[in-house]
């Protein structure tokens, strides 16, 4: 038979709290992770870096009557009309006004030429693809057919630029990034530099991970 091993009632109190410090750190430390970015739609860069949408999707409906909530907003933007409820309480439709992207289900979409494009890595550099395929309902606004005429581009969520997906920009927008800039500007081969490209922007993501801006 083992021996039982002795703690003094000392060492046991210790241990207790211990754990209860453990655990209480561990409780603020998920109370104080926010989730970033919101899902509802963003009229303005700016405001999807601070986090804020304009309209978040519990504002979205079918009609001006508020009595169907709209789907979700994909859906909402296929809508011949994009009713929404406003800080007066009235319904509106959303007409002509300017919109950045949104986010939903854990994917972002950005506005580009009327169409909206999925955000395949969204990042401090995000990596999406601008797609323009052939869509049944030619107003339909989100891109989400696979066969189109596509290209991928890098957007700075710096500045919002968004830019061709080529080694020359990837290198300029990891130079806040030593390690990753002198590695990736040290490899000769084109060939080799257009292939690693990826998973120079993964480990960049890593390492800078995308937080809202105050």
């Amino acid at each position: 038979m083992f021996a039982r091993k002795y703690i003094c009632p000392a060492m046991k109190r210790n241990l207790v709290v211990t754990s209860i410090l453990l655990l209480l750190t561990a409780g603020f430390s998920a109370m104080g992770q926010s989730t970033y970015p919101a899902n509802g739609i963003y009229l303005t860069f700016e405001s999807f870096r601070k986090g804020v949408p304009d309209l978040k999707a519990e504002m979205l409906y079918k009609d001006n009557k508020k009595e169907t909530a709209a789907s979700g907003i994909r859906l909402w933007f296929n809508q011949e009309k994009k009713w929404y409820q406003t800080v007066a309480d009235s319904v509106v439709d959303l007409g002509e006004m300017p919109v950045w992207g949104f986010f939903e289900n854990g994917t972002a979409y950005i506005l580009i030429n009327g169409k909206f494009h999925k955000v395949i890595l969204l990042g401090q550099i995000s990596y999406l693809l601008e797609s323009y395929p052939i869509i049944r309902d030619h107003m339909s606004p989100v891109v989400t057919e696979s066969k189109s005429e596509s290209v991928y581009r890098l957007l700075d969520m710096k500045t919002g630029k968004i830019g061709t997906y080529e080694p020359g920009r990837l290198e300029t927008l990891m130079r806040d990034d030593e390690t990753l800039y002198t590695e990736f500007h040290s490899i000769n081969s084109a060939k080799v530099k257009a292939r690693k490209m990826y998973s120079y922007m993964e480990r960049y993501y890593k390492a800078h991970p995308l937080l809202p801006l105050n």
